[in-house]
């Protein structure tokens, strides 16, 4: 009697480990909106700079600002990443590895969202106080 070898959940996870999937379901659409507020944020980020070199008035708060939008794009390049490994999309639908290398990107990306945040906040406030100092 002859046994073969089965083909195991480890065996599979070697073979193909990050193997990405069609974007789709919820993901189209989270794909779409964080592509679209990703440009409209340098976008506006590059004309207030514009602005701000132009009245001569680059602060601390542009500076606060510029941080926080360089990890805001670390954030939506990871969660783009998370839109090819099955974020929004039902499980049965995916391999393991997929909900893996997805659920491990959407924590991350968590991480820096946090971040961008805290920078984005301090700089509203540096703006709000710059404002509020001049009258």
């Amino acid at each position: 009697m002859c046994i073969l070898p089965t083909r195991t959940l480890s065996t599979q996870l070697v073979e193909n480990p990050l193997s990405m999937v069609n974007v789709a379901g919820e993901g189209a659409p989270l794909l779409y909106i964080t592509i679209v507020f990703l440009v409209l944020s340098w976008l506006t980020f590059v004309i207030r700079v514009g602005v701000r070199r132009w009245i001569r008035g680059f602060g601390t708060d542009d500076w606060l600002l510029g941080g926080g939008l360089i990890l805001y794009t670390i954030t939506a390049a990871l969660v783009i990443f998370c839109c090819f490994y099955g974020a929004g999309q039902y499980s049965d639908a995916l391999t393991v590895g997929d909900m893996q290398a997805g659920t491990k990107l959407f924590f991350i990306a968590e991480f820096f969202y946090a971040a961008c945040t805290v920078l984005i906040k301090c700089s509203i406030s540096v703006t709000l106080l710059r404002i509020a100092d001049a009258r």
